[in-house]
């Protein structure tokens, strides 16, 4: 029986100090009330526990990495690893900081303001960075566009039923992007150039994202490249219908990487066993993520830590598995890159890039070792 200190100021009974000082003398191997040392018995020659096992370390210090998160539908596998101690287990804590761009995560990250990017995509002012000499690297994959799940692509109104090709629009076709030298733009033009639909023919509108839906429902553009949740909403207020993803547009390259994680400074210069860790562990939230979404194992656990209000709301995360649009992340942090090298083509032809080869970008070796430590995949 263990001792407990009593709350000052509580009154007892005498019989009960009594019962609580024999139960001490008897289970707790102390002396006898007063100071007195207790008899010695034939079982007082064992060691007690306390002096078998030494002083009790103090709890570990974990240390904190710092996410800048673009989409609050890429933090669930950081938030399932830090919600079941798969963070805590290799001795790190996230704190999750909200950025409005990808943009702003270039110079968070090289000058180790954050740790970690999360749904960073590439744009040609992160390829410019990494020429300069700037610390970043892609190393897993947050979402990929594929034609089984949608995840980012193109839409078009909802008051008509989607087109086989761009040539189907009146021209000058009206295409909205989130501007010039960005992945959505890029793929605007390789869906031109895939429908046989010059240049010329195009009005590239820069937009943002929110904006997208309304513009389509007025007949201001003809298509968005958009993502999710904007899509799925859009399909239920009826002004979207959903068309191609990015998987669709190049045939020879169906798995299209979106979104990445990306390391700076911290974690490429300064501390990359930190780096080789928070993998380990974000990777299995990714796991178990994926079989929620994809088999339904531990799903309400899993969408009760991920679709809190203040991020994605419950009721937009059951519209994105009904629509099978909820992104793919690889298991093993795997990053595609044939769709960025055509994207990268692109670039060059508009003059906003010179020479650069795309392996540059991405450092493997950290989910090749995350891998290695936790294992392949289980199947599905």
């Amino acid at each position: 029986m263990a001792c407990r200190p009593t709350p000052a100021g509580t009154p007892l009974r005498v019989g009960l100090l009594v019962a609580l000082a024999l139960a001490c003398s008897l289970g707790c191997g102390r002396g006898a009330p007063g100071g007195a040392a207790a008899a010695p018995t034939a079982r007082a020659t064992a060691p007690s526990a306390a002096a078998t096992s030494g002083p009790t370390e103090p709890p570990r210090e974990l240390q904190e990495v710092k996410i800048g998160s673009v989409s609050p539908l890429a933090e669930a596998p950081a938030l399932v690893a830090e919600q079941r101690g798969y963070f805590a287990a290799v001795g790190l804590k996230t704190e999750i900081v909200r950025l409005q761009s990808g943009a702003d995560a270039i110079p968070a990250l090289a000058t180790g303001q954050i740790d970690v990017g999360s749904a960073i995509t590439p744009t040609v002012a992160l390829l410019n960075a990494v020429q300069r000499g700037l610390p970043l690297k892609v190393v897993a994959v947050t979402g990929m566009a594929t034609t089984e799940r949608w995840g980012s692509g193109f839409a078009v109104s909802g008051k008509a039923e989607p087109p086989t090709s761009l040539r189907q629009f009146a021209t000058p076709v009206r295409i909205a992007a989130t501007g010039d030298g960005t992945l959505p733009n890029a793929m605007a033009l390789l869906l031109a150039r895939r429908d046989g639909v010059p240049a010329s023919d195009l009005a590239l509108v820069s937009m943002g994202l929110p904006d997208m839906n309304a513009a389509l429902a007025n007949g201001s553009i003809d298509v968005a490249a958009s993502t999710e949740p904007f899509v799925t909403l859009g399909e239920q207020n009826g002004s979207v219908n959903r068309w191609l993803s990015y998987g669709d547009v190049l045939p020879d390259q169906p798995n299209v990487t979106v979104g990445t994680i990306m390391y700076g400074e911290s974690f490429l210069d300064r501390d990359r066993d930190a780096g080789q860790r928070f993998l380990q562990a974000w990777l299995r939230g990714v796991r178990d993520w994926d079989a929620a979404v994809v088999s339904g194992r531990d799903e309400q656990a899993i969408l009760a830590i991920v679709s809190e209000p203040a991020r994605t709301p419950p009721a937009t995360f059951a519209l994105l598995r009904q629509s099978g649009a909820l992104t793919i992340m690889p298991p093993d942090g795997k990053v595609e890159t044939g769709a960025w090298a055509q994207v990268i083509e692109v670039w060059q032809g508009q003059g906003l890039i010179g020479e650069f080869n795309v392996q540059d970008l991405v450092d493997p070796t950290f989910a090749e070792r995350a891998v290695a430590r936790i294992g392949p995949a289980p199947s599905p």
